[in-house]
């Protein structure tokens, strides 16, 4: 049935107190609705039963006996007013809803009949007036137990109206499928109006034949589709993996695939070889900076590591080459940085042991952005690198800067060993030559 869910609310039995009345309708309208009022003539008499057509409620907030209410009680030409301290209890008569699409729709019409007979039992005096305000559901109750529905308020056929549902969902997907600007990537599964229909064949044969037959239909459409717009689609560079992955097992379900799809097919595998082979180089790599020891000290990686992931780049532009779909993702630049980095190594290393700790900074920077695609570890240790270069720049800029004061203090023994502190850390000409100064008799 049609998933629109209704939700059937009653205004059932609501014993109205004047403070509760008050706090519900703040706007005090007159609410259009029959219902009996249980009213007493005098305050020491017993309350009697009065069916109205509309009442107004004007009574006191938190004063429940003080204020009206006003009723337009049945068989009266004018409106009455009551105190409220008089009004006992409203019973309102419960409107039907406006559609009654569901079994969970008849079930709240049984509910509020069983509501309206609860309260005629209660009210044994008034019992006959209760039950008629029942009259609306029962009737409804009635009509849907008859084979009928009512939709936005007008009762039709159950059958008839699914049949002309299904005819107009099935307008609605086919002409989804039109207008899709390739057949077979247009899921008409997951399409709602195709979700609709299926939820009407589950309770009925017939529609679920016509199911069936929209189903063949639109598989034969994609079974037609072009293999030139799936070439298309492979060009797309963003084009999502899953649908990727899909026109491949389409172009390997061929008998007889073209030249095109034949080497699409080779190059495919040759991108699935690439990236698997990279990420265990990737782990590999990780895992000998993951055992280096704290910085300075890089990892030894060995040759046949490095050999290894060097040729990546051979492989890498082997297949670029080959100009394959851009769909097919190289990890070109996985391979690129990982080869920077086996390639850079020794010149870091190199820079460590010539302590020049600003160009080892700025490399290992470079490198531990670099290495994000390895690992944690090998981007730790670079940033490690990077952090401690950091460091010894400051302290030789903090010694220098000691220095200075101290030579212009006239210390220039103190300011000398400050120096001598700074050249051990990093060999420096000018520091040299400054220390020699100062180091003048």
């Amino acid at each position: 049935m049609i998933s629109r869910h209704v939700v059937l609310v009653f205004l059932l039995l609501l014993v109205v107190s004047p403070f509760t009345l008050a706090q519900q309708d703040p706007s005090r309208q007159w609410v259009e609705t029959k219902g009996i009022a249980f009213v007493q003539d005098f305050q020491s008499s017993p309350a009697r039963p009065r069916p109205f057509v509309a009442y107004l409620n004007q009574t006191a907030i938190g004063y429940p006996d003080r204020g009206f209410y006003h009723f337009r009680f049945e068989n009266s030409s004018r409106e009455s007013k009551v105190p409220a301290a008089l009004v006992k209890m409203i019973v309102v008569q419960p409107a039907v809803p406006n559609s009654i699409l569901t079994d969970n729709d008849r079930a709240a019409l049984v509910a509020g009949i069983k509501n309206i007979e609860d309260a005629a039992k209660k009210n044994p005096s008034a019992a006959a007036s209760i039950l008629d305000l029942a009259d609306p559901l029962i009737t409804a109750l009635q009509r849907y137990d008859k084979g009928d529905i009512l939709v936005d308020g007008n009762w039709v056929n159950r059958v008839e109206h699914a049949d002309a549902q299904v005819a107009q969902y099935a307008n609605q997907l086919r002409a989804g499928m039109s207008a899709a600007p390739s057949k077979a990537a247009f899921d008409y599964t997951r399409n709602p109006f195709y979700l609709q229909i299926k939820a009407l064949a589950d309770a009925d044969p017939y529609i679920a034949e016509t199911l069936r037959s929209i189903e063949a239909e639109f598989n034969l459409l994609i079974e037609r589709e072009s293999l030139q717009e799936m070439l298309v689609e492979l060009e797309n560079p963003d084009l999502p993996r899953e649908r990727t992955q899909l026109i491949l097992a389409k172009f390997s379900e061929q008998k007889d695939p073209s030249a095109v799809i034949a080497r699409i097919l080779d190059q495919s595998q040759a991108v699935a070889d690439l990236t698997a082979t990279v990420q265990i180089l990737k782990r590999s790599l990780n895992n000998a900076f993951d055992a280096a020891a704290t910085p300075p000290v890089l990892p030894e990686l060995s040759e046949e590591l490095v050999s290894k992931i060097q040729g990546l780049m051979t492989s890498t532009r082997e297949l670029n080459a080959g100009k394959p779909p851009a769909a097919l993702r190289i990890p070109s630049s996985e391979v690129r940085d990982m080869v920077a980095i086996v390639d850079r190594l020794p010149v870091l290393r190199s820079q460590l042991d010539s302590k020049e700790f600003a160009a080892a900074g700025e490399l290992s920077g470079e490198l531990s952005a670099k290495a994000s695609i390895v690992g944690a570890a090998a981007r730790q240790v670079f940033a490690n690198i990077r952090n401690d270069c950091a460091s010894r720049i400051q302290q030789i800029a903090d010694l220098t800067e000691e220095a200075e004061t101290l030579a212009a203090a006239g210390n220039k023994k103190e300011a000398a060993e400050k120096l001598s502190q700074a050249l051990e850390i990093m060999p420096d000409s000018a520091m040299e030559e400054r220390l020699a100064e100062l180091r003048k008799p």
